[in-house]
């Protein structure tokens, strides 16, 4: 639909995005994951600082099932 407005349409008629690639999944994953990983490192919340020192202790009841 979008093609058709802004023009972005190859010589068969079918609608081609901004990058003209088959998958866009190629670039817009790994982008989508970066931005998660800045975003979760530059985040100073309470509830982070909370988050990351209550890690620990539950990546050691995840793997061994044992409470501290």
């Amino acid at each position: 639909m979008w093609g058709d407005v802004f023009g972005f349409v190859d010589s068969a008629g079918k609608s081609i995005g901004l990058i003209g690639l088959d998958n866009p999944a190629i670039i817009s994953m790994p982008l989508a994951f970066i931005g998660i990983i800045v975003v979760s490192l530059l985040d100073n919340s309470k509830n982070a600082i909370a988050e990351r020192a209550a890690f620990k202790a539950q990546n050691i009841r995840c793997q061994t099932g044992l409470h501290e």
